[in-house]
């Protein structure tokens, strides 16, 4: 009798416990994920436009949000053209006065971008919602208005003092060709 008595609570045992857990499939199919269309037009124009993306239970702040991340790639892609076009000031002279007018083209080039940038539209924007977490994700393209670099290139013809050393080929080009190099790297 005991040994049955056992047998049973061994087996009794053994059946709560395997059932208690919940049974788990996992795949390993992958899907192939197509590029957003915001990501897609901002691609079209990376010398004026960046793609910000972002994800949250709040469907405002996603959104919000994207717009700041897009923003902020638009503000990184203006200032490594911004530095690019200054060098011009390096090459050509090596004295305080090549060293002061890259300085003021830089501070120059950062106000306007950041005035640009506060400008700046939203062209595209995409939301998704993720039902099974209660999740939204928003994908945002935004765009300067006009060509920065022609703004800043204007704004240091200006300047009496930097007109005089000032190449606004040169800059427009060097410039140009940062903002093409800076993209395709970060693509």
């Amino acid at each position: 009798m005991k040994k049955l008595l056992l047998l049973l609570i061994i087996a009794g045992s053994a059946v709560i416990f395997s059932s208690c857990g919940s049974s788990k499939t996992t795949t390993n199919k992958k899907v192939k994920v197509e590029q957003n269309e915001c990501e897609v037009l901002a691609l079209e124009a990376p010398e004026k436009r960046a793609y910000g993306t972002a994800s949250s239970h709040k469907l405002q702040f996603a959104k919000d949000q994207a717009a700041v991340y897009a923003r902020m790639e638009l503000s990184r892609i203006v200032a490594a053209g911004v530095k690019a076009g200054s060098k011009v000031y390096d090459q050509q002279y090596e004295n305080q006065t090549a060293i002061e007018n890259k300085g003021k083209v830089e501070q120059l080039g950062m106000v306007i971008a950041e005035n640009e940038l506060k400008n700046s539209r939203i062209v595209c924007s995409n939301v998704y919602e993720i039902p099974d977490r209660n999740f939204y994700e928003a994908h945002v393209c935004v765009e300067m208005p006009g060509n920065i670099a022609d703004k800043i290139a204007e704004k240091i013809s200006e300047d009496e003092k930097l007109r005089i050393d000032f190449d606004e080929a040169r800059f427009k080009k060097e410039f140009e060709a940062e903002l093409a190099k800076y993209k395709k790297e970060n693509q």
